[in-house]
């Protein structure tokens, strides 16, 4: 991914700020998202991402919003990012076993999530 700096009569970001908005994307959160958790607009990090050629995330097709408050629905985008990017990783024809990705993700988010992934694959 190449990044072409900041355009003309825009500053650079300090890398703390980019290391940060870079994580909450990786975390499968979307522009307005990430713009409300950095103290920006929406419309600045759509130009943020653009600049770094990253795509935008997919909207959901199920209402999670009308089921989960904001943070729920950015913990659910951050579940489903790390299960697609395990199922990216597995060779052809190994499937992740939803139901125990998802107790291992549990420990994890109470601090104990186990070091291997036996049982998830």
């Amino acid at each position: 991914m190449t990044h072409r700096g900041p355009a003309k009569g825009y500053r650079t970001l300090a890398p703390e700020e980019e290391s940060r908005r870079l994580a909450l994307y990786r975390a499968g959160l979307r522009d307005g998202e990430i713009a409300a958790r950095v103290g920006t607009l929406p419309q600045t990090i759509l130009g943020w991402r653009r600049s770094r050629g990253l795509p935008p995330h997919p909207h959901t097709s199920c209402p999670m919003e009308d089921a989960l408050t904001p943070d729920e629905c950015a913990e659910m985008r951050r579940f489903l990012a790390v299960l697609v990017a395990l199922r990216r990783e597995l060779p052809a024809g190994r499937k992740v076993e939803v139901a125990a990705f998802m107790a291992e993700w549990r420990k994890w988010r109470i601090g104990n999530f186990a070091a291997s992934s036996e049982g998830v694959i």
